[in-house]
């Protein structure tokens, strides 16, 4: 969904979208108000969904010469975008075989050490941030995440401009927000291949 369908849901479930079948003026009443705090709003909801039930897969391959040599070890630094590991460890190709490693360490909280002995080909997947609206969006700009997730972020923007307004209708919306929230949870999906362990012994199955 992009910017513009996401304001015009929100102001729908607010009922300041349309009056006799025309567009609501942002002249009217406190429209203009809510226009501008929209962004904001639909950015804390796209922050708030992203660090808690669905967070963004992105990948990095890990090049050595961008790197930092620190004895054995090679210092990368993080994404600008990164919000934490993914926890699946690393997906390293070497000699032929494909296997995932634990063997790294966070280092200053901007930074990864990894073994200068994995190379090969390594791969980092984390979890990132989203994408932002920011103040002044483009009507066309979309939201950021898996599509069953931008739904979410009207009823969020929707219930807190109605909050000071409406007591009934932010809570009808917030418990809306959070229902589809709690069903957005994925579960837990095992996953077997070959990991190395972190002492450098026998593969085991992860």
């Amino acid at each position: 969904m992009n910017y513009k369908q996401l304001r015009d849901d929100t102001l729908r479930l607010l009922n300041q979208y349309s009056v006799a079948g025309e567009e609501v003026s942002e002249a009217y009443n406190n429209q203009a108000d809510y226009l501008k705090r929209l962004p904001s709003l639909l950015d804390d909801g796209q922050m708030l969904i992203a660090t808690t039930v669905r967070p963004i897969t992105e990948l990095m391959e890990m090049k050595p010469y961008s790197a930092t040599r620190m004895g054995s070890w090679l210092r990368f630094a993080l994404p600008e975008d990164f919000y934490r590991l993914s926890g699946r460890g690393l997906a390293v190709v070497q000699g032929g075989d494909c296997f995932r490693s634990h063997e790294y360490q966070l280092f200053g909280g901007a930074g990864l050490l990894v073994p200068e002995s994995l190379f090969g080909s390594v791969v980092l997947e984390y979890f990132r941030y989203p994408y932002l609206f920011g103040s002044e969006p483009e009507d066309k700009v979309e939201a950021d995440n898996t599509p069953d997730t931008h739904p979410l972020l009207a009823y969020y923007a929707a219930a807190h401009l109605a909050m000071h307004d409406d007591s009934f209708l932010y809570a009808a919306l917030l418990n809306e927000f959070e229902a589809r929230l709690e069903r957005l949870r994925q579960p837990a999906v095992a996953q077997r291949m070959s990991v190395r362990d972190c002492y450098g012994g026998l593969d085991y199955e992860g």
